[in-house]
């Protein structure tokens, strides 16, 4: 199943992503402060995945609904000039964000929105040693902010 995208949001906006984490807003705009400049639009609670199987006895809204609910949820989908970059931010980023970020990114390659390039980025405050190792060791780029 494509991933849905939902609204698009211009880089710039500056309100509150829908259901992105109270400790992870000021993480995300602090990132925001740095150039991106190839960056298009940003998509906030993007769903990938197919979801867990519909109960039986539902009328087809409801099979919409669980469906849009029970698939994995992005913080941060970006469009660039080139490509795509699904973002992970993380209060306290451990070993979970990377696991994470890789589910992401093997849902989003089940069934791409367009054949461009993915990309993969965990964005966070603070990060053991430990972590960034284990995130080097499985090529997961971290941006520490």
């Amino acid at each position: 199943m494509k991933p849905d995208l939902g609204r698009p949001y211009p880089i710039d906006w500056n309100g509150y992503p829908p259901h992105m984490a109270p400790l992870d807003l000021p993480i995300w705009r602090r990132y925001l402060t740095q150039p991106h400049p190839t960056w298009i639009r940003a998509y906030f609670d993007a769903a990938l995945g197919q979801g867990a199987d519909v109960p039986v006895g539902g009328d087809a809204a409801a099979e919409t609904m669980w469906t849009r609910i029970t698939r994995k949820r992005t913080d941060v989908i970006i469009e660039t000039v080139t490509g795509w970059i699904i973002i992970e931010i993380r209060h306290n980023a451990g070993l979970s964000a990377i696991g994470t970020i890789l589910g992401y990114q093997a849902l989003w390659n089940q069934d791409p929105v367009d054949q461009r390039p993915l990309e993969i980025l965990v964005v966070t405050n603070l990060a053991d040693r430990d972590t960034l190792a284990a995130a080097a060791a499985a090529a997961v780029p971290f941006a520490v902010v």
